[in-house]
């Protein structure tokens, strides 16, 4: 099976953003909403986290670590930066 760094992403985000402190591999997959995604596939990735230290936990239940908060806010896309047409006549 591939790694697919996008659903990491999607799944660490998932978890940050629950209610609760921790969630089933069913609850992510509900938060994903994606139906054609198989569980094997969320399975393996939840995996592949913990292996990285990014999550805690036993199944069923698993945590975001302060180490997968780290990555979360490490690999989010940051809003572009807006620079006045002042400040750039500054710069040059």
């Amino acid at each position: 099976m591939q790694r697919h760094k996008d659903l990491v992403m999607e799944i660490a985000t998932a978890l940050r953003d629950s209610e609760s402190n921790t969630m089933s591999v069913t609850g992510i997959e509900a938060a994903l909403g994606d139906d054609t995604m198989p569980s094997q596939t969320v399975e393996y990735h939840v995996q592949l986290m913990r292996d990285h230290d990014l999550v805690h936990g036993a199944n069923p239940e698993v945590r975001l670590t302060w180490a997968g908060h780290d990555y979360l806010e490490a690999n989010t896309k940051k809003a572009p930066m807006r620079i006045s047409a002042d400040a750039i006549k500054k710069l040059s």
